[in-house]
C-alpha cells in the first residue's frame, strides 16, 4: 500500500521541473550503446528528447502516442519503440494501459 502513496507523491512533486535532474550526456550514451543504438542515434538528441518527455509528461501522465511521433522525428522508425522504452525506465517511467471513451490507450506515467 505505501508504494501506491510514494507513486502519488512523486507524481505530484513532479510539477517543479527542477526536481528531476536533466539526463546528463554520460546517461544518454550508456542508454544508446546498451540498445545497440550507436551509429543511429546521437547522445544529445536522447538528451533533449528525454527533456520534451520529461516536460510532456509532467506530473500527470501523457499519450504514448504523442511520445512516439515525437521519437520518430528524430529516430528511424524501427528504433524509435525500443529507444522509447529504453528512455521511459531511465526516467522511471512506464507505459500503461488506460480505458478512455470505451478504447485502450496507451499511457506514459512517472512512478517515484
Amino acid at each position: 500500500q505505501s508504494s501506491g502513496i510514494n507513486a502519488e507523491y512523486g507524481v505530484a512533486q513532479f510539477h517543479s521541473s527542477s526536481s528531476l535532474p536533466p539526463l546528463s550526456t554520460g546517461a544518454a550514451a550508456q542508454l544508446i550503446e546498451r540498445l545497440g543504438l550507436k551509429n543511429i542515434v546521437d547522445h544529445p538528441v536522447v538528451v533533449e528528447i528525454a527533456k520534451t518527455v520529461k516536460e510532456l509528461v509532467g506530473r500527470s501522465a501523457c499519450l504514448r502516442s504523442v511520445l512516439q511521433e515525437m521519437v520518430v522525428s528524430c529516430v528511424p522508425p524501427e528504433h524509435c519503440s525500443t529507444l522509447l522504452d529504453g528512455l521511459l525506465g531511465v526516467l522511471n517511467m512506464a507505459t500503461l494501459p488506460v480505458i478512455h471513451n470505451g478504447h485502450q490507450v496507451e499511457v506514459v506515467a512517472r512512478f517515484g
